[in-house]
C-alpha cells in the first residue's frame, strides 16, 4: 500500500492487509517490532468470539481468526475486553484504526 507514512488510517489498513495475506498462505503471523512513526496494537477476533492482543515478538496461528484490527497503541476501545461479537469488533476496529475480515 502506498502513502502509509502520510496517513495513519492507511498505515493501519496496510497492517491488516499484511495479516490477511499471512492467513491466505496458512502461515503463522509474528509481530516482530513496532514502526517508529505509528505505534500499533493488533487485536484478533476468533471463531469463539474471543479477543486476543498480539504482543511484539508473539507468534499467532491465524487458522481460527476471523477479523484483525490494527489500532493506535494507546487506543482504549479493546482494553480489558475478552470477548466481543464479531460485527461489533470489526466496527470498533474501523472506528479506532482499521479492521478487516480474514
Amino acid at each position: 500500500m502506498r502513502d502509509v507514512s502520510k496517513d495513519p488510517k492507511r498505515f493501519h489498513q496496510a497492517v491488516c492487509g499484511f495479516v490477511k495475506q499471512a492467513k491466505s498462505y496458512a502461515a503463522p503471523f509474528t509481530m516482530i517490532s513496532q514502526a517508529e512513526a505509528v505505534k500499533v496494537a493488533l487485536y484478533l477476533s476468533d471463531t469463539a468470539l474471543g479477543i486476543t492482543r498480539l504482543a511484539p515478538g508473539e507468534t499467532c496461528d491465524l487458522s481460527d481468526k476471523l477479523v484483525v484490527a490494527s489500532v493506535p497503541e494507546n487506543a482504549v476501545g479493546f482494553g480489558g475486553v475478552k470477548t466481543m461479537d464479531t460485527a461489533l469488533f470489526q466496527q470498533t476496529g474501523q472506528k479506532l484504526g482499521a479492521a478487516i475480515m480474514l
